[in-house]
């Protein structure tokens, strides 16, 4: 995600807006949404710290963190964003209240993810799969700014696949491929659930527990790999548009280096669908314009080109041109036009 700021009154508004959107916050939420819990300053770290033995913060009066969380009939979906915090969980708490759950999910956040448990300390990147045992002791160390999205799974469900990870906690499974379009599933998973409140089934529940059973397994991965394959490398490409594509920088070399795969590899699975990974950036960003030329108060140029992902106004008044025959300002002046007359119908129906 782009790049999030706080200070003593919290996460700044601008990282809460693109949050809530990315989440679907900003959606009509079904009736089984999760309402969304905000905790701040030293009262709300101290909430946030209950299921810890020790939260460490910078800042405990900057402490802010929002929080939607939605029991499901097997598993429970979490998603949050929070402060930078150190949060452990330690021997004596392990023993005192023992919980058989095992975390899955994904982190986007300004740095790395760092995670000790047991024998094993590692570091996580955006986007890649966290699977973390909370029957056991560990140290979470996050240094900035986090959008977290966890599926909250029981340990029994998952024995098997732990037990094969060779006695580790932390299974090696973060930069496969498989793993990766995993926890953009369980991404959307988690959204869908808690925070849109959509409808899910035991049978949407075993399935997602399938997929994490495969991610971290060693002896199914392959085979399942090798079955879904295309479909995942899709999933995960459009995440990665979704997510990046404000980036300038951004190209298809991009998806295939973090989905590390090559850049002929990533092109023969988008071969059935009339696109390529380029042309769906452009398609995304250009989107992007498209809303911000209509707003009704207008952004200049440059400002709409930047946040829309192009490298210049000049590149996006080409792009803009060949796709839509027209320019981005009689784009601008037909959405307006258009607002107008709706306005107009609106008024002489009142009156």
């Amino acid at each position: 995600m782009k790049r999030a700021t706080y200070s003593r009154d919290g996460i700044d508004h601008d990282t809460i807006a693109r949050w809530r959107s990315s989440i679907g916050a900003d959606d009509d939420p079904g009736p089984s949404a999760a309402a969304a819990m905000e905790l701040r300053g030293r009262t709300g770290l101290a909430a946030y710290g209950a299921a810890f033995s020790l939260v460490r913060v910078a800042d405990p009066d900057a402490f802010h963190a929002i929080i939607y969380h939605r029991p499901l009939s097997m598993l429970s979906a979490h998603c949050e964003l929070s402060t930078p915090r150190t949060t452990e969980r330690s021997e004596e708490v392990v023993a005192a209240q023992p919980s058989s759950i095992v975390m899955v999910g994904s982190h986007r956040l300004d740095g790395r993810l760092r995670v000790t448990q047991g024998d094993v300390d590692r570091e996580y990147g955006e986007g890649q799969l966290v699977v973390m045992s909370i029957d056991s002791a560990f140290v979470d160390e996050c240094p900035s700014v986090c959008d977290t999205a966890l599926l909250l799974v029981p340990t029994e469900m998952l024995r098997h696949e732990l037990a094969d990870a060779d006695g580790a906690f932390l299974p090696t499974a973060a930069d496969s491929l498989l793993a990766r379009a995993t926890a953009t599933f369980i991404r959307r998973f988690v959204c869908d659930a808690a925070v849109r409140g959509l409808p899910i089934s035991a049978a949407d529940e075993r399935a997602v527990i399938d997929l994490v059973r495969a991610a971290i397994g060693h002896h199914t991965q392959d085979a399942y790999q090798m079955e879904n394959n295309a479909r995942f490398v899709l999933e995960a490409a459009r995440d990665l548009i979704d997510e990046r594509y404000a980036d300038p920088d951004f190209t298809a070399d991009a998806i295939a280096e973090a989905l590390q795969i090559s850049r002929r590899h990533l092109y023969r699975h988008f071969a059935d669908t009339g696109e390529s990974p380029a042309t769906m950036i452009t398609s995304r960003r250009l989107a992007q314009a498209r809303t911000l030329l209509a707003l009704e108060e207008p952004l200049g140029l440059d400002a709409i080109a930047h946040a829309s992902g192009f490298s210049s106004a000049a590149t996006l008044r080409n792009r803009f041109r060949a796709e839509f025959g027209m320019t981005p300002g009689a784009y601008r002046s037909t959405a307006r036009s258009a607002d107008e007359a709706t306005a107009r119908a609106d008024d002489d129906a009142v009156s």
